[in-house]
């Protein structure tokens, strides 16, 4: 018998398995989705390398009544004032040899030390200026890229000098101090 209540629960039952029915079907179907595959990479440099090739040697002078003694990139000095140089003293630009990965950009800073000293308990100074540096063939800092690569490496050449101020009293002896370089991938 159909009563009025039982066509109600009918209906009701009727309608809710349509919407499942059409909730299922519906769900089939994808209507703004998708997906990609997105490939991590990562890429190991080499350290970087610093070999410092020669000290850079002034040579040797007397300091008569004193000047200067410049010390170029080249390796050769020129002397100013009453210094008087020695012929038969080598003389030497300094060369510190930098390997990098080649195509990677670094940059170069090179600190100079402000005096020259004998070191010792008491020591003397010989003061220190203008440090200067040059790349090899023309190279800027900065541009592995552009270096002769040797291997899997790029490597330039620094090359370093300076100026020494002589005092017309400055005492004998063997002189020395330290030029920071340093370098680091940008």
């Amino acid at each position: 018998m159909n009563t009025p209540s039982n066509l109600k629960q009918r209906g009701l039952k009727l309608a809710l398995v349509s919407a499942f029915a059409l909730g299922a079907t519906m769900s089939s179907f994808s209507f703004a989705a998708d997906n990609a595959d997105v490939t991590a990479t990562a890429t190991v440099i080499a350290p970087i390398q610093i070999d410092p090739g020669v000290a850079p040697n002034f040579g040797a002078f007397s300091p008569n009544t004193g000047g200067t003694v410049l010390l170029d990139t080249s390796g050769a000095t020129t002397v100013t004032g009453a210094v008087a140089k020695s012929t038969s003293a080598a003389t030497a630009a300094g060369t510190v040899l930098i390997t990098a990965s080649n195509g990677v950009g670094y940059g170069i800073t090179y600190t100079f030390p402000a005096n020259l000293s004998t070191g010792g308990a008491t020591p003397v100074t010989m003061a220190f200026s203008d440090g200067v540096g040059s790349f090899s063939t023309g190279i800027a800092p900065g541009t592995a890229s552009d270096a002769t690569g040797t291997g899997t490496g790029a490597q330039q050449t620094l090359y370093l000098g300076g100026t020494l101020t002589v005092a017309s009293a400055q005492a004998a002896g063997t002189y020395s101090g330290i030029i920071n370089v340093a370098v680091e991938y940008n």
